[in-house]
């Protein structure tokens, strides 16, 4: 009795296995020249060793994984030579009950349930309008605007050097306005195609921009020390928010902004980055006013600079080296 019942216990396992419902969600949304990015979310249990199969002239440029242990989080940047067109298949290595595709297109959206899959195999379609509403709509490129500025370490490092080159809020608020007007302009200008500039060549000043910034807020010792210097800087901030503009107006079109939404998504996503660009504005005024010593103070932001001037050195460097 005590073996059968050992036995029993010992087949649960593999009975409740059985049971559990596999569902996948996969997004593939299309960016410029060829650009793809896939983002793949399943249960860990669905995950298997077989390799991600791309369509005839498409190559991976990065693939990540995160294994939370229920869940598997997967992220693959491919680009082809051509557009993928209808009929074009990509194979992932997992097993599932079921998988709802989602493909964002310029010219279109297109939402699919597909089920018995083992492997994930599914091919691209003509892309159809999925009618939502402007808040929706407005509710999605605004949460992107955020998470846009949230990882975009190279703008944060020029924000945070606003607030350690100007101490007073005043001036502080006049230069983040500078900054936000040019990035505004130059977004709405590139993102409409009025404006078009390659990317590579832009990065690399972008991050030559952190570079300067972190120069003159250590020179100045947080503040400008005469009218011609803070004229200058508020050119300046204004001329370099008009090249991290570009950078945001390349990050909304990767997200395959449908024709019907292009003005909503312009203007959400740029409220979105704004939200953020605050939020961090206030966690950094905050940090430094819980710092009660001048010279405890100095010294933090010194050394914030001096990493600030690293990276962007290394941004520089890193991006400069691509264009050869």
């Amino acid at each position: 009795m005590r073996r059968k019942l050992i036995a029993l216990l010992a087949l649960l396992p593999t009975w409740a296995s059985a049971d559990v419902f596999l569902q996948g969600d996969v997004e593939i949304t299309t960016g410029e020249y060829g650009e793809y990015q896939m983002l793949v979310t399943a249960p860990a249990a669905g995950l298997t060793s077989g390799p991600v199969t791309l369509p005839e002239g498409c190559q991976m440029v990065r693939e990540q994984r995160y294994d939370s242990g229920r869940n598997v989080s997967m992220a693959f940047d491919f680009a082809c030579e051509t557009h993928l067109t209808a009929g074009d298949a990509i194979q992932l290595p997992l097993r599932l009950d079921a998988a709802t595709i989602l493909t964002r297109e310029t010219s279109g959206t297109t939402r699919r349930v597909l089920t018995g899959a083992d492997p994930l195999v599914f091919e691209m379609q003509a892309p159809t309008m999925v009618q939502r509403s402007w808040l929706e709509a407005a509710a999605d490129y605004f949460r992107e605007g955020i998470l846009h500025i949230a990882e975009g370490w190279d703008h944060l490092a020029f924000v945070l050097c606003l607030c350690l080159l100007v101490r007073r809020w005043r001036r502080l608020l006049l230069m983040i306005t500078a900054f936000t007007i040019g990035h505004s302009v130059s977004m709405a200008l590139s993102f409409f195609d009025v404006v078009t500039v390659s990317m590579a060549p832009t990065e690399a000043v972008i991050a030559l921009s952190i570079v300067w910034m972190a120069r003159e807020a250590m020179l100045n010792n947080g503040e400008p020390n005469n009218e011609y210097a803070r004229v200058t800087h508020l050119i300046v901030v204004g001329a370099f928010g008009l090249l991290h503009g570009l950078g945001f107006a390349s990050a909304l079109k990767s997200l395959g902004v449908v024709a019907t939404e292009r003005a909503i998504a312009l203007a959400f996503f740029n409220l979105g980055v704004e939200a953020g660009q605050i939020l961090f504005v206030g966690l950094v005024l905050t940090s430094l006013a819980l710092i009660r010593l001048p010279a405890a103070k100095r010294v933090v932001s010194t050394a914030a600079l001096v990493v600030i001037g690293s990276a962007g050195s290394f941004w520089t460097i890193e991006r400069l080296a691509t264009l050869s």
